[in-house]
């Protein structure tokens, strides 16, 4: 083989080599705009989407919960918009507040099987207060105070494992529902919620 055959592969190889890297550089350079491209439109669609809501989603946080002392020790899920707080080693409150379309501030507590409705209204209930207590207005509150102390709610058991009770007042009629739930198989849940569309 002569020194030009070499030479002449050599610079074949090179081209060859060098123009598959250069291909290979556009191929990526074309899938990185394509993937910033597409990352900008789910950007956009999120931001028109948040801009859509009627209840705006930058105040739907937890400072609500700052500064009130029984619930210190909360720990807040930004995603689900959720404050969960150990009341005890039997008890769990899970405070809800959000909505884009419908607002809701919903007081949860999850307790253990041995604890149904029946058995335990009195208890229920009274927890039930403590929390409306906390976190709804104390207009509100007083009314569904007076409520379940002068049993103004009617109760429907229609499903005994999952009861509700709906307030008589009209002033927090529409607005509040208390939900008891025995549905799953390892806790009962009993909540408070208040609901706005």
């Amino acid at each position: 083989m002569t020194f030009k055959n070499i030479s002449l592969i050599l610079l074949f190889f090179s081209f060859l080599f060098f123009g598959c890297n250069f291909k290979k550089e556009e191929e990526k350079k074309h899938k990185s705009i394509l993937i910033e491209k597409v990352l900008d439109t789910i950007k956009t669609k999120q931001n028109i989407i948040i801009e859509d809501c009627i209840f705006d989603q930058e105040t739907q946080n937890d400072d609500f919960l700052k500064g009130i002392v029984e619930l210190k020790n909360y720990s807040w899920d930004k995603k689900t918009k959720t404050a969960t707080i150990n009341i005890s080693k039997n008890e769990v409150l899970e405070i809800y507040r959000g909505g884009c379309d419908h607002f809701a501030l919903n007081a949860k507590f999850i307790v253990p099987k041995s604890i149904t409705f029946k058995q335990n209204k009195d208890y229920i209930l009274s927890r039930i207060l403590w929390a409306s207590k906390l976190i709804f207005n104390e207009s509100d509150f007083k009314i569904i105070e007076e409520s379940i102390l002068q049993n103004k709610f009617s109760i429907d058991n229609s499903i005994p494992e999952d009861i509700h009770l709906n307030f008589l007042n009209n002033d927090v009629y529409n607005n509040y529902t208390f939900f008891y739930n025995s549905s799953n198989k390892k806790y009962n849940t009993f909540s408070i919620q208040y609901y706005l569309d």
